[in-house]
């Protein structure tokens, strides 16, 4: 049972690495401070799994998710203009794997 973990869980569904893991709720940490000035390690790491999340395989599915991040923000209160939450949301998603069918 304790094999599994929440972490472990995520880097199963989003197919990353414990590493890459790190560094993406890194990276969303550091953003979401520059973003809503002040950073939360929860919100960082559900809005990776968010950004993470692979219902099916489309082509879609990286502008659904920026889309699902965007819309978190918004229903938390973040009142950042739109192009700010976007481009949080773009980055924050091809970290997570989300443009990894294109190389």
């Amino acid at each position: 049972a304790d094999e599994a973990s929440p972490q472990a869980a995520t880097a199963t569904m989003a197919n990353l690495t414990p590493a890459e893991l790190s560094s993406a709720k890194n990276w969303c940490s550091d953003n979401l401070h520059e973003l809503l000035g002040f950073a939360d390690s929860a919100l960082a790491g559900f809005l990776v799994d968010v950004a993470s999340s692979k219902k099916k395989k489309k082509d879609g599915a990286c502008g659904r998710n920026v889309q699902r991040v965007v819309q978190t923000l918004r229903d938390g209160g973040v009142t950042a203009e739109e192009g700010r939450l976007l481009n949080f949301a773009r980055e924050l998603c091809r970290r997570c794997g989300g443009g990894s069918g294109g190389s």
